[in-house]
């Protein structure tokens, strides 16, 4: 085989591994996150007649919010990235006045709408920048500023900031 042949198919081995590199790493950032598609909410209506599940995509396309707070559960302030729970009752909400909501553990806890959404609770999904895992209170929490209502911080409300939220159920 002559050298010129040589180098030229050495070329042409070195470009298709490099080609081949280059698809795998730019595929995971070309294809959407799975873990975004799964449903990570359950939500109904109290009559069960609107039946929404909602992936982690669909909780951001309602809008996001970002607050610092300290609560009992963390050390210090932390940075807290979710949806505000008003725009995700509003999807299904009729004239319900009472919310269940329930975590993957099974803890389940009923309030009353118009007494929390004054304080303005939002279902948080990141922590200090990173997506929350089950393991650390995701992938939902129902969280209150604890630091800018300070009336929250009371055995009431402290039962109602529920991580590891799966669903929420309006009821009449």
């Amino acid at each position: 085989m002559s050298p010129c042949l040589k180098w030229r198919r050495r070329t042409m081995l070195a470009a298709l591994v490099l080609a081949v590199i280059a698809l795998t790493v730019a595929r995971p950032a070309l294809a959407a996150d799975p873990a975004e598609e799964k449903p990570i909410l359950h939500l109904e209506n109290a009559d069960g007649s609107k039946v929404v599940e909602l992936s982690l995509a669909d909780l951001q396309a309602l809008g996001r919010v970002t607050f610092d707070s300290s609560t009992p559960w963390t050390d210090g302030a932390v940075r807290f990235e979710g949806v505000p729970l008003s725009a995700v009752l509003d999807t299904v909400r009729g004239t319900e006045s009472r919310l269940q909501a329930a975590a993957l553990n099974d803890y389940a806890i009923e309030m009353p709408i118009e007494e929390i959404l004054p304080f303005e609770p939002v279902l948080a999904w990141a922590r200090d920048g990173r997506l929350m895992s089950v393991r650390n209170r995701g992938p939902l929490w129902l969280v209150f500023d604890f630091d800018r209502f300070p009336e929250t911080r009371n055995e009431t409300f402290l039962a109602r900031s529920i991580w590891q939220l799966k669903s929420l159920r309006l009821q009449q």
